[in-house]
Order: structure tokens, then sequence, then C-alpha cells
């Protein structure tokens, strides 16, 4: 049987108050075997 990953859509909006947050956030992620994929706006 196939292992099943589930993947996380992150969005920063790139305030400096989120900022200092968003390594902690990852790092939780990734050791909990959750897969980020980066999001953005389009310019």
């Amino acid at each position: 049987m196939a292992k099943i990953m589930e993947r996380v859509l992150y969005y920063n909006p790139g305030t400096p108050e989120a900022m200092k947050y968003v390594p902690l956030m990852k790092s939780v992620l990734v050791r909990m075997g959750i897969r980020i994929k980066n999001i953005g706006l389009i310019k």
C-alpha cells in the first residue's frame, strides 16, 4: 500500500509580524511529515 503524504498550501503575506513565525511553522510541519507548497501573489 502506498504511503499518503499530506500537503499544506502555505501562504505568507510578507508582513514583518508574520515573518518571525515562518521558520517555526515550517519546521513544525516538516517534523510532522507534512509537505509544504509555498504560494504567493502573482505579480
